[in-house]
């Protein structure tokens, strides 16, 4: 299920349009990959080519929003949902393969003014070559960039704010920021590594006064015709003490209304084609720092001696009401088993626990939901924790009596497991639900027909099954 976030002030401004608008675009719970061709979805579910995408919001004015991915013909590039892999984001991931030309996802035809805030997570996995652009911009029907098939032209019209990350054989990555609509500068000033984590925000003004946006406690201001940039909360330089990029080739005061990242080889006569996660697209026609409903920083599921502790932190709430705590034997059915109180509205560090006293033996599964005031939810990856019931194996210590069988259990934790005696050839003679207590207990089984010969006596609980023969 996808889950947006669609937020709208009504105010007075003279950058073209009263409704100020921020949109999240993740993955939800998407599945699924692309290998071949395309998938246009619209914000009215009306879609193109193979099915894949999750749609994007309405615009306030009811036109239409656009997502879309492209892939190259040779099936050289790919998208793929997932889910483990990568400590970026949650829930499911854009895994994108760069391809001989473009493997481009997009999002455009949000309704925009001249000012404009967006952020998204990326990681770039290590290789030798290969390239990743993002870029902010309009459509002008000359290219087509964003919604066309072509990458990036050497001289463009469409791009305002242009960032590319170059692959480089000693496996760092460069750093480059388009200054006009046909230069690429290279920026020494942030270094980006692979396999690392990072939040990229991007913050525009296309218009000839200079415009300001708040993050975190205090007030930035950009130049007309200019745009900041952050990484992982660190504003970017592009010279020293000066953060003002210059804008690409979008004129002077065009409307800001899509965005674009792709990856591609890095020549035409490359054979390495690089992979990135994305994910957690937020976009507003507006400047501010834009912050999920929830950003959650951590969650750990930890056994304790006869329970298992679980403990999450955020960094903000906005608008959150609960959390919900889930567990699985299987990791694929999960049924709630807590429900905690979330903070609701606030920009500080926020912890909390639940203390599972009746673990699941063997290998169990714990997920959080949280859910918003308005009702909408967001699942967050599952945690694995293996449980042993039993301390030590079970330990058979009579079997003299010619009706019955004694054993000694160490559990850690009180439930129920269920005792199967079967003969050599495999036939059940009992099947029975035991009470097992906590602690080292003997256990006796009664009014068993045995013969003499050999059988074999097992224990189960969850996936766990312990098992030992009996001689008569």
């Amino acid at each position: 299920m996808k889950r947006f976030l669609l937020a709208i002030a009504i105010v007075g401004t003279t950058n073209l349009l009263e409704a100020q608008t921020s949109w999240q675009y993740d993955f939800g719970t998407s599945t699924g990959s692309l290998t071949s061709g395309s998938n246009i979805i619209n914000s009215d579910g009306t879609s193109s080519g193979t099915a894949f995408l999750p749609a994007p919001q309405v615009n306030p004015n009811e036109s239409l929003q656009s997502a879309r991915v492209r892939l190259p013909s040779d099936g050289t590039g790919s998208f793929e949902f997932v889910t483990s892999g990568t400590t970026l984001g949650s829930g499911s991931r854009l895994l994108i393969k760069g391809g001989s030309s473009t493997s481009k996802f997009s999002i455009y035809n949000f309704e925009g003014i001249n000012l404009a805030s967006a952020s998204f997570k990326v990681r770039f996995n290590q290789f030798s070559a290969g390239q990743w652009i993002f870029a902010l911009g309009k459509n002008d029907g000359t290219n087509n960039t964003y919604n066309g098939n072509s990458a990036l032209p050497s001289t463009e019209t469409e791009v305002f704010a242009g960032l590319r990350w170059v692959n480089q054989e000693d496996g760092s990555i460069k750093f480059y920021s388009r200054t006009d609509g046909a230069t690429w500068s290279a920026n020494n000033r942030y270094i980006f590594n692979p396999n690392t984590d990072y939040k990229i925000e991007v913050f525009c003004n296309n218009s000839v006064n200079a415009a300001s946006y708040n993050k975190g406690e205090q007030n930035y201001n950009i130049t007309g015709y200019s745009y900041h940039v952050w990484v992982n909360d660190a504003r970017v330089e592009t010279a020293a003490s000066d953060y003002n990029f210059t804008k690409g080739g979008l004129p002077q005061g065009a409307v800001i209304s899509d965005l674009f990242f792709y990856g591609t080889r890095s020549s035409s006569t490359s054979t390495v084609y690089p992979t990135a996660y994305v994910d957690d697209f937020l976009y507003a026609n507006y400047l501010s720092e834009l912050t999920l409903p929830v950003e959650l920083l951590s969650f750990s599921a930890q056994k304790n001696a006869s329970s298992v502790q679980l403990n999450w932190s955020t960094a903000s709430e906005r608008n959150s009401a609960v959390f919900i705590v889930e567990r699985s034997a299987n990791g694929k059915n999960f049924e709630a088993i807590a429900t905690v109180k979330a903070a609701g509205n606030t920009n500080e560090k926020q912890f909390y626990s639940y203390e599972d006293n009746k673990p699941i033996a063997g290998t169990s599964y714990y997920r959080l939901v949280q859910y918003d005031k308005d009702g909408k939810y967001k699942l967050y990856d599952a945690k694995a924790v293996e449980f042993d019931f039993f301390n030590k194996d079970f330990v058979i210590i009579n079997t003299a009596e010619p009706s019955g069988l004694s054993f000694k259990l160490n559990s850690n934790i009180a439930s129920r497991a269920e005792a199967v005696l079967s003969n050599i050839q495999g036939s059940k003679i009992l099947s029975q639900t035991i009470n097992v207590d906590a602690g080292e207990h003997i256990y006796e089984l009664n009014n068993l027909p045995l013969a003499p010969g050999v059988y074999a006596f097992s224990l189960k609980y969850g996936n766990k099954v312990y098992i030992a023969k009996i001689i008569k």
